[in-house]
């Protein structure tokens, strides 16, 4: 998808504008600068078992317990572009049931809950990358539930910045249950604490 709008009319939060299914890998794009637009002003933006890149645009759900991507599985790759569900019970990217990674480059995910929720369905691996742009909860902005997951905010091997990554929760800018979690960089904020847990690997030295 390069440019345009692909939008669903339906009013169930389990309806999705956009369906990448297995086998059917899906790129989102912009064109001469038009944003590709997901919109599902009262349902959700995007379900997803095989592989999606989006390197620009704009997923929206609506409703108030949206999913913004929900990932069955595989890999979603946010090169730039949001991710935006205003919902007080949504989530703006949800792994569950079957392996799945998450890799931000640039970009937003704006949640009126949480941001990224870490599920511990089947109880598979969950791989979080966050390289780089924003992730922001009303509640959360990462919430880890999974004891076979890996969450890494930031490389350890970039620049020294305390702004990118930048994760920011109204509670928690992470919160975690279970699993593993590094930190080499970026910003960690919430109205609590930026982080309720310790930090399996962190940033030494200069």
């Amino acid at each position: 998808a390069s440019g345009g709008e692909i939008k669903t009319t339906s009013t169930n939060r389990d309806h999705y504008a956009l369906v990448c299914d297995s086998y059917s890998p899906c790129t989102i794009n912009e064109l001469e600068g038009k944003p590709t637009f997901i919109n599902a002003p009262k349902a959700s933006g995007i379900y997803m078992n095989s592989d999606v890149k989006m390197n620009g645009g704009k997923v929206f759900g609506g409703a108030s317990n949206a999913f913004g991507v929900y990932q069955n599985g595989s890999t979603f790759t946010l090169n730039n572009g949001k991710v935006e569900v205003p919902g007080s019970s949504a989530l703006g990217i949800v792994h569950d049931r079957y392996d799945s990674a998450f890799e931000i480059n640039d970009g937003e995910v704006t949640s009126g809950h949480i941001g990224l929720y870490v599920n511990n369905g089947y109880d598979n691996n969950r791989t979080e990358r966050i390289y780089g742009g924003s992730i922001t909860g009303g509640t959360y902005g990462i919430y880890q539930n999974s004891s076979k997951s890996t969450v890494t905010i930031g490389k350890i091997d970039q620049d020294l910045s305390i702004k990118i990554p930048y994760i920011s929760g109204g509670k928690y800018g992470l919160y975690k249950n279970s699993g593993t979690a590094n930190f080499y960089n970026g910003r960690l904020r919430g109205y609590y604490f930026g982080y309720n847990d310790t930090f399996n690997n962190v940033r030494v030295g200069n």
